[in-house]
């Protein structure tokens, strides 16, 4: 299984003709499309993303992430081997949560060019050389085959909250197309603080505490923890970033309410 995560939106051809590669090296590849709507050239949106979205595809597969403002430049072509799974992307930390999380994460600069697209001129990268060689692994080729290991991938300092005395200070790290703000604040961050009840706030506005979405009333803002295990504002009925103008990067904070 091969997955494709991109910043290329879906109105131009790059996408189908990334899949077109791939099924040109390997025509019984599953491909499945993660997401192309990473904003342009957000590498931590998309090292974010595709940290918290591998570990829902069976072990194995091979993670094709490209968001790429260096392309054409020095900036390597790099293979990963992490959590079970297999990632090509460029060497600009897109894949830093991924790696850092993985102590025994082995990275690979894929540089043995017979096993990227015949006439690779260096403009795009995604169809010329990471969706080829996302076709071999998948085909059973192995990272080694790709190029020599290194040790010094570069790495992104992802937003981590701040808990001190009993408060969590953490930020608004996406916003989704329903306009929920997803914040970097996880369950155990929560459970570091006390069991609750909580008092969750963002700019100046207190947001009601529920379970699930359908507890909300109609334009209120609510907080929940989302599926993915991370603190996420809502407005039922309605955009959450859109009625408070919020931003990635706005402060969060959350305290426990001493009953």
């Amino acid at each position: 299984m091969i997955t494709l995560t991109s910043d290329f939106g879906l109105r131009d051809p790059f996408v189908g003709m990334m899949k077109g590669v791939i099924l040109g090296i390997n025509p019984d590849a599953s491909i499945v499309d993660l997401t192309h709507g990473i904003s342009p050239q957000d590498i931590r949106g998309a090292a974010l993303a595709i940290a918290g979205a591998f570990r829902y595809f069976p072990r194995g597969a091979t993670h094709v992430v490209v968001v790429d403002p260096g392309v054409g430049s020095l900036r390597r072509a790099i293979a990963v081997s992490a959590h079970g799974h297999r990632f090509v992307a460029p060497d600009n930390g897109v894949l830093s949560g991924v790696i850092s999380t993985d102590p025994r994460a082995r990275v690979f600069h894929m540089n043995e060019q017979e096993y990227f697209l015949e006439g690779a001129g260096g403009t795009f990268d995604a169809r010329d050389v990471f969706a080829p060689v996302a076709a071999w692994l998948d085909r059973g080729k192995s990272l080694e085959d790709m190029g020599a290991q290194i040790t010094d991938p570069k790495l992104l300092e992802l937003p981590a909250p701040e808990i001190s005395g009993g408060k969590i200070t953490g930020q608004v790290i996406n916003i989704d197309s329903f306009g929920n703000a997803i914040t970097n604040v996880r369950a155990s961050d929560l459970l570091a603080i006390g069991k609750g009840p909580y008092r969750v706030r963002i700019r100046d506005t207190e947001a009601g505490v529920v379970s699930c979405y359908a507890e909300g009333e109609c334009n209120v803002l609510y907080a929940l923890m989302n599926s993915s295990g991370l603190l996420e504002f809502f407005l039922d009925r309605g955009s959450a970033a859109r009625s408070l103008g919020l931003e990635i990067g706005e402060q969060v904070t959350v305290i426990t309410v001493k009953e």
